[in-house]
Parts: structure tokens; C-alpha cells; sequence
């Protein structure tokens, strides 16, 4: 299983960041995701890291980003 954002920032640029779902990072999914959430509804300003945190890594300022489109798939 995989989830997909879509990171939309304020300045018009579009990353998608595709991060892997296991039984290991599952909570850290929740957590990432309900820290978007809250960040993005009360205008908060905070920061998520996205990545298996050795090789590949992405760092969202939340007060940069417009909108957050996930979505989970199977493969």
C-alpha cells in the first residue's frame, strides 16, 4: 500500500511525494496526515517529513503550501 500527495505550495508549484505504507510507519502516516489537517484548517505554520528518513526525504513548511491532496492505492 502507498499513499500520494499532492503538495500544492502558495507560489503555483505542484510536488508529489509518494510515500510507501507499512505496519512500521502506518501511525506516522496518521499523525503526518492529521498534522496537514490541523495545519492547514487554523492556518498554523509547522513542518512534516515525509520519506523513509536514510534516502529519500521531504520537508514541507506548512505555511507555504495551499492545498494537500492524498490519497491511499494498493500498489
Amino acid at each position: 500500500m502507498k499513499i500520494t500527495y499532492s503538495i500544492l505550495y502558495k507560489n503555483g508549484h505542484e510536488d508529489i511525494v509518494v510515500q510507501p505504507i507499512n505496519d512500521d510507519n502506518f501511525k506516522m502516516i496518521q499523525r503526518i496526515n492529521g498534522t496537514i489537517q490541523t495545519s492547514l484548517q487554523n492556518n498554523l505554520d509547522g513542518r512534516v517529513t515525509i520519506g523513509d528518513e536514510s534516502t529519500d526525504v521531504t520537508t514541507i513548511r506548512l505555511s507555504e503550501v495551499a492545498r494537500v491532496h492524498y490519497q491511499f492505492s494498493e500498489k
